[in-house]
């Protein structure tokens, strides 16, 4: 009893296959599928169409975005044309335009802090002296003790 072994061709055919079905199920990135409507975006705007109009439309073609994020996503396109346009392409690619939003990225709310300064404070014990030395440099994290309002009653 001989079993047949798949020849070489055969699994990279099966490999194949397998592989451009997993890459159906793989969902595009909110930011490409933004940047390929940007030229209808941008026209809805010219006419004074709202973000959240614009929202709402996109919504019915199964793009779930708030008006906020849209209009994020949009400047940070429209700056990305901008500087690659400046270097010389005509057209950027939506490719093209997608790394460099993503190189740019500006960080989320609630993201940690970072000192500013030229040095930072070396421990906590020495945080109330280096404050002293550099106020402008070390910045409050969101959420701390340094951003509630104390007069507020709770």
């Amino acid at each position: 009893m001989e079993t047949e072994t798949p020849t070489q061709n055969q699994r990279e055919m099966a490999f194949a296959a397998a592989a451009e079905a997993l890459e159906k199920n793989v969902r595009t990135p909110l930011l490409c599928e933004i940047i390929e409507r940007r030229a209808v975006i941008n026209r809805l705007r010219i006419k004074k169409v709202a973000w959240t109009e614009i929202t709402m439309l996109l919504c019915e073609f199964n793009i779930k975005i708030a008006p906020g994020t849209l209009r994020n996503y949009a400047s940070r396109i429209a700056s990305a044309v901008r500087e690659l346009e400046a270097e010389g392409e005509e057209a950027p690619t939506v490719t093209r335009i997608y790394e460099l939003c993503c190189r740019r990225a500006r960080p989320a709310r609630g993201a940690k802090m970072h000192y500013t300064g030229r040095s930072a404070p070396k421990s906590i014990t020495d945080r109330a002296g280096a404050s002293a030395r550099q106020s402008t440099a070390m910045r409050p994290m969101p959420g701390s003790n340094l951003m509630r309002n104390h007069n507020k009653e709770l």
